[in-house]
């Protein structure tokens, strides 16, 4: 994972059209995976907690910067791919290890954690699906996507700027995909319901500001709601290194799970399964 976050600030990160950490240097042998990398001391910035929620404004905040993003690179994430700057959706590795992973996460999350009957619902078929799932993220035009979109990567500096961190998972897919994890999985529950279809169209007429014109908007709803139900994946697999009787652990996972089941009901979730 490492490897893409060295790539991204040597390749991608002066190109980046919001702020991102500078980087001082950036390293990965590729036969050991060790890396090593010094960026900017960002102490002093605001932090969020993705336990708590992002507030409104900063969520249209993040909204604004994310469509920048997508617009920068919107149909050439298949050549950022090709080039070995980020990974495809479509790469084989996913289908290979996320449903072992996924299976191992889950028997451990229903046996720790108390998981409601329709997450249980969702989960125990879930691991076949994941294939299906990440092949129907590449359907359409494909950009960089940054692959953690959420609260607890993202910071504001003194003059209230958005600062995006952490680029281990950049991939190449839709831009739906970043999205929809950051929607349903960084606002609290109340306010995703209250404010879901402002920010999905505010992130469209960012991408219409920022250049963008082959917009397939239902198209892209659809992409939101698969990867708001491919979103069980991230507490399910976090979990596995995860000790559950940490409070902040707990907490997140825990999180995470209520606002996955939101999704679940408020997007009708279970016929995309």
């Amino acid at each position: 994972m490492y490897i893409r976050e060295v790539l991204f600030y040597k390749s991608l990160a002066k190109e980046c059209p919001v702020i991102t950490p500078r980087s001082y240097y950036g390293d990965v042998n590729l036969e050991t995976s060790k890396f090593a990398m010094v960026i900017e001391d960002l102490s002093g910035m605001r932090i969020i907690d993705q336990t708590l929620g992002i507030s409104i404004d900063d969520a249209r905040i993040a909204i604004d910067a994310l469509a920048k993003i997508h617009a920068k690179w919107w149909g050439k994430g298949e050549a950022l791919a090709a080039e070995g700057t980020t990974m495809p959706f479509s790469d084989p590795i996913y289908p290979a290890i996320l449903p072992i992973v996924f299976a191992e996460g889950w028997e451990k999350i229903t046996k720790e954690l108390d998981v409601s009957q329709a997450i249980r619902k969702i989960g125990d078929k879930f691991a076949p699906q994941i294939a299906r799932l990440m092949s129907s993220m590449m359907d359409g035009p494909s950009t960089l996507a940054h692959g953690d979109f959420r609260a607890d990567n993202m910071m504001f500096n003194s003059k209230n700027e958005f600062v995006l961190i952490d680029f281990q998972l950049i991939g190449s897919g839709t831009g739906a995909y970043d999205l929809a994890y950051f929607i349903t999985q960084s606002l609290t529950s109340d306010d995703a319901s209250k404010y879901e279809q402002e920010l999905f169209n505010r992130w469209i007429e960012g991408l219409r500001l920022n250049g963008v014109t082959d917009i397939n908007r239902e198209h892209l709803w659809l992409q939101y709601r698969g990867t708001a139900l491919f979103c069980l994946v991230y507490p399910v697999v976090a979990c596995r290194g995860m000790d559950l009787n940490e409070p902040r652990s707990r907490a997140l996972v825990t999180t995470m799970n209520s606002r996955f089941e939101r999704a679940l009901n408020e997007l009708d979730l279970h016929n995309l399964i």
